[in-house]
């Protein structure tokens, strides 16, 4: 997207903030007392519609995420950005910095395959890092 243009929607799903799904098949992801968690509404219209009726919502499934799905989603989402994730994010987060968080030699191996850059700054995705975002994120979670 061109400066200033940027869809601040996906911006908040990509910068791992609280949204609420609503309407059939909707996702959401909601933090409730320190523990995030993963909603999803029934998908088919009708039942949806009914089940809200009934009972005041059609919420089908409410899973508290772990430590580890957390951290997978937010890189995931994270480095989709151009800018990337930044450090302070990492640490809010996870109380530890990336290098803390993930394997060095595998962040070594793709830093020196100029596929991401981990800086001050934070960690990035390069051009050709973000052609290869799903083996990049695949060897870095695994």
């Amino acid at each position: 997207a061109k400066v200033g243009e940027e869809s601040r929607h996906n911006l908040l799903y990509w910068q791992s903030g609280d949204y609420i799904g609503v309407g059939p098949g909707a996702h959401g992801r909601l933090t409730f007392n320190g523990t995030r968690k993963a909603t999803r509404q029934h998908r088919a219209p009708e039942a949806w519609l009914a089940m809200v009726e009934r009972d005041g919502h059609a919420t089908r499934q409410e899973e508290a995420l772990s430590r580890g799905d957390s951290f997978s989603e937010f890189l995931m989402m994270g480095l989709r950005l151009t800018s990337g994730i930044p450090r302070d994010a990492f640490l809010r987060k996870f109380d530890q910095a990336p290098e803390d968080c993930l394997s060095a030699t595998r962040l070594d191996t793709l830093q020196d395959e100029e596929l991401l850059v981990l800086d001050e700054e934070g960690m990035r995705a390069t051009e050709d890092g973000m052609a290869r975002l799903n083996a990049v994120l695949s060897y870095l979670l695994n």
